[in-house]
Formats: C-alpha cells, structure tokens, sequence
C-alpha cells in the first residue's frame, strides 16, 4: 500500500540521538515526484532537553510548559523539516512557527508539518502559484473520543460512506478525520482562517488505490475555492496511525 502513495529511503540515524529517533525515511510521493518528504519514528522514553542542543535545533520559549511529548514530536518534526529543506537548497533554515502556530515556511517553499506520539513527518516542495500540500498522521481514534466528536467531523451520508468502505469503522473514521485535516492545513496558508471540518465533505474512497475525494460545502472559500471545489487525497494504513496526504 506504501509503495503507491510514496517512494521510500532509509536515511542514517544522527550520531548525537541518544536512541530517541528509531526510524528515519525520505522520498518522494509517487503522484508528484516535485513533493519531498521527511518521516521519522521515535521512542518518547528516550526524549531529553539536551537533544535540541545536539541536534543543533533552537528550542522554541512556546515549548517552555509543554510537556515532554509534545517537546519530543516538535524535536523530530523539526529535525525532519530542517533534513527536507537543505536538500531544497535552504540548508540554515530553522522551521519556527508563527503566532497562529502555523509553521513559517521560506518564501520559495510550500511544506506542511504532521507528527502524533510516535512519528513525525514533513513534506515539502518548490513553491507554484496556488500550490497546495497538506499532511497529517493520526493515530486510530478510540471508540469513545470517536463517539464524542463524530458529529462534528463527518454528517449522516459520510458516516454511511465509511461503514461500506470495508475497514473497520474506527479505522475509516480517523481516516475521515485525518484526511480533512490534511486539507485544511493545505487550504489555511492560502485563506488564513479557521474551516469548520463538517464544511469539507468526503464523497468517494477506494481502498485499491489509497484515493479519496472532497469538496468544499457551504459559502466560496477565496475566488479560487468556490463552493463545490474538489480536492483528491491520499493515504496509508499503517497499523497503529493513518497518514493523509493533499497535493494539488
């Protein structure tokens, strides 16, 4: 399933990484070889302060109270995304984020920034005019958190849609919600504002070919999002999370 959506390379581990970092991967994705990317997996019981340093990464003053978890995914996203941008030719980038916790790419870059309890990933490409990439990685939402936002991510016909979709409905509902994270995220440097989730409506998806389809409901987004605008997707099961994927 992997190999349809993105083409995969090992990449070394750094030296001073103290067994926190397990995995490392970059590529390509298959439909739009332009896009790069970055994915790495850690272990949070190898996670210390001290890493920053020696991953010479500036350890942000947002991250002051923030618990180790959320310190840890910063550092691998963060150590990922400075991977992926040398290698587009900004070697002494440091990705930061802004006020609204959207991440400053440079101007010439189109990127975006995933990472949940135990990966990290960030794709990124050359910028083009209206250029849009969107990633996010979830792990599988739980029955109960599951029961407790359904109604706000996904209406009555997308329910039905994931329960004939052939994978278990916890499975199709992260994936519903993953999906439509990635496209706010690939919208939101282009309309600046916060989209309800239920206003993005999934209206196809196949398994066979890790494709699934939406369209903007409701008011025009921007001039260049009307109403009606579609939007193709795609994703990886894994076997603990799902990755989504929006390029256009």
């Amino acid at each position: 399933m992997e190999q349809t959506v993105i083409h995969t390379n090992q990449a070394s581990l750094p030296k001073h990484n103290s067994e926190f970092m397990t995995q490392i991967e970059y590529g390509t994705v298959v439909k739009h070889p332009q896009v790069n990317f970055w994915h790495a997996r850690f272990d949070l019981s190898h996670y210390h302060d001290e890493l920053f340093e020696q991953l010479n990464l500036p350890f942000p003053a947002t991250l002051a109270k923030a618990v180790n978890k959320r310190r840890a995914e910063y550092l691998a996203a963060r150590y990922c995304a400075r991977q992926l941008l040398a290698q587009l030719g900004q070697p002494e980038f440091n990705l930061l984020s802004g006020h609204d916790r959207a991440p400053i790419w440079p101007k010439d870059i189109c990127g975006s920034v995933s990472h949940s309890s135990h990966c990290a990933i960030v794709l990124a490409a050359p910028q083009t005019d209206n250029r849009l990439i969107g990633v996010d990685i979830e792990a599988i939402v739980n029955r109960q958190n599951m029961d407790e936002i359904t109604k706000m991510i996904v209406n009555d016909r997308e329910i039905q849609l994931l329960k004939h979709c052939h994978l278990p409905f916890e499975q199709a509902f992260t994936l519903a919600f993953s999906v439509k994270e990635s496209l706010y995220k690939a919208l939101y440097p282009q309309i600046k504002r916060s989209l309800a989730l239920k206003r993005l409506k999934i209206t196809a998806l196949s398994l066979e070919n890790n494709a699934i389809t939406l369209s903007i409901a409701g008011k025009t987004l921007t001039p260049h999002y009307p109403a009606g605008t579609v939007f193709h997707g795609q994703f990886i099961i894994y076997p603990q999370e799902i990755l989504t994927l929006i390029i256009q």
